[in-house]
């Protein structure tokens, strides 16, 4: 079986917090710590089984990103 959708993830830096959304319906802030207020930070995606994805961020592919 196939499922679709489309995951929102938001840092807010300035309050220390990281919540998510699936399909645009927001569920919420999932963690809120001061350490999420420091950077840098270097965002991952981890797949499991056949999985696959679309990244949309609205900047470039980095130069070593491999498709």
């Amino acid at each position: 079986m196939k499922k679709e959708g489309v995951l929102g993830v938001l840092l807010d830096m300035n309050k220390g917090t990281l919540s998510f959304s699936i399909n645009s319906q927001i569920l919420g802030v999932a963690f809120e710590d001061e350490e999420l207020k420091k950077g840098p930070i270097w965002p991952a995606i981890a797949l499991l089984h056949c999985a696959g994805c679309t990244l949309i961020t609205g900047k470039p592919a980095p130069g070593f990103f491999f498709i």
